[in-house]
Order: structure tokens, then sequence, then C-alpha cells
């Protein structure tokens, strides 16, 4: 993201009241241990590198995240 990282907007979302209650899942190439404790610590749901997940896999995911936060 140009001008700032997605950590960065994360931190962002998670301090505004409005946001902070809507599940964020990274979905990036990073894949280094501490980038994916720094997402967890920020608040995020999931972590998902990119290489290892199908376009299928990543909706299926994104479908069991939705699923999870609407309590169904």
């Amino acid at each position: 993201m140009p001008g700032m990282s997605g950590f960065d907007m994360l931190k962002l979302l998670k301090e505004d009241p409005a946001l902070k209650s809507i599940p964020v899942a990274i979905f990036s190439n990073l894949a280094q241990e501490q980038d994916i404790a720094l997402g967890h610590s920020l608040g995020a749901v999931d972590f998902l590198v990119k290489a290892n997940f199908t376009p299928a896999q990543l909706v299926e995911r994104a479908e069991q995240i939705i699923e999870q936060s609407s309590g169904a």
C-alpha cells in the first residue's frame, strides 16, 4: 500500500471504536514469524501467506471467518 503499511492500517482500524469489531485477515507474502505475530498482536483474526493458498482456498477461509464473526 502506498504511504502506509498494512500493519499501520490494521492498527488504525482497531483503534476506531466504529470499526474495531470487524474481523481482519491479513493476506500477504510476508511469512516471517515476527510478521505473523505482529499481525495477530494488532488484532488480525488470521494471517494467510499468499503462496500457500489457492483462490478457492482463500474464498473458503474468508467464508469461515465471516461465519465465525456472525456467530452462526
